[in-house]
């Protein structure tokens, strides 16, 4: 008896199938690289990336950069006539 596993059939670019196939276990299908990759236990939650970026060097020096970049913006008028 044979099984029969229903499908949908996508189209994907050269690069990608490039990168799919690059990333493929022995004998791995397709559609197991793409659950094992964007699959429900990969997901992260927002509240996991809370404070990520915080008081790193470069955050500090380019958040600076924007604050003064910010403080020193002027507006201009506008006047309709």
């Amino acid at each position: 008896m044979h099984a029969c596993i229903m499908g949908k059939v996508i189209t994907i670019s050269e690069d990608a199938y490039y990168v799919l196939s690059k990333h493929r276990a022995p004998k791995e299908s397709f559609s197991k690289i793409i659950l094992r990759t964007f699959g429900e236990k990969n997901k992260i939650s927002i509240m996991e990336l809370a404070g990520a970026w915080k008081n790193s060097p470069e955050t500090v020096k380019i958040m600076k950069e924007i604050y003064n970049e910010r403080k020193n913006f002027k507006m201009r008028d506008i006047k309709f006539d």
